[in-house]
């Protein structure tokens, strides 16, 4: 069974993903795992979009009292906590969909002791980070690519249905596809209800892929696993690689 197995890095790189005992994979070992795959960026698409929404309401309720706070100056205190809620729920949609794909998650960065003691330093610190204003602005981008991500997988769907329904149904009506769009013969009537879902059951796999990695993108995953500049790559191998890797 293929395993993702990471091992100690040097410098930004920490982690180097690799899959391990490919010399024992089998057609059918492959194809299981393959599947397996499947329902993991399946899972990611589904599990996004609730994550999202509820962060992005949390995030923008949060950003208002904030600048409520701020421009009344009514204490730091509850720029902190604001602040904390938004960065809190980014890390917690990042963490889950990370576990998923099985990609690490680098643990937060803490402030120095010092700035601890001081909530107004921290509040200004928290406020001048421009991780905290990424975390903020990850909740639209990653409700945007959700969103997307579903509704072409539900179309995508749509049509593969349709060019396995639509031919049994038509071989027995002969004035269905007569008066159906390609038609009248039952060959023009099958090359356009039927080809477009037959080429997406083909590039099925390789589009859902890359909407998985968009909603990885989106939600800021690169910025936990300390790979900004390979993030495609690693997560390529993390999410599954092509057939003939496996």
């Amino acid at each position: 069974m293929n395993r993702i197995s990471l091992r100690p890095g040097t410098g930004s790189r920490r982690f180097r993903y690799s899959y391990a005992d490919q010399s024992t994979a089998t057609t059918g070992g492959a194809g299981s795992h393959r599947s397996l795959e499947i329902l993991r960026e399946l899972a990611v698409l589904v599990v996004a979009l609730p994550l999202t929404l509820v962060g992005l309401v949390l995030a923008t309720v949060c950003f208002a009292l904030g600048a409520v706070a701020v421009a009344t100056l009514l204490s730091a205190p509850l720029v902190l906590v604001f602040a904390s809620i938004v960065r809190a729920s980014a890390t917690a949609r990042r963490t889950v969909l990370a576990a998923v794909v099985g990609v690490p998650v680098a643990p937060p960065n803490r402030p120095a002791a010092s700035s601890r003691r001081n909530p107004y330093v921290l509040a200004v610190a928290k406020l001048r980070s421009g991780r905290m204003w990424r975390d903020l602005g990850s909740h639209p981008t990653s409700l945007l690519a959700a969103v997307l991500s579903i509704g072409v997988v539900i179309g995508t769907i749509a049509l593969i249905v349709r060019a396995v329904v639509w031919p049994a149904y038509a071989m027995g009506n002969p004035s269905f596809y007569e008066l159906a769009w390609g038609g009248p013969t039952l060959a023009g009537a099958m090359a356009v209800h039927c080809v477009p879902g037959v080429v997406l059951l083909v590039v099925g796999p390789w589009l859902l892929r890359r909407l998985t990695r968009l909603c990885l993108l989106a939600a800021g995953v690169e910025w936990d696993t300390g790979h900004p500049a390979s993030v495609g790559r690693k997560l390529r191998s993390a999410i599954g690689a092509s057939s003939t890797g496996i």
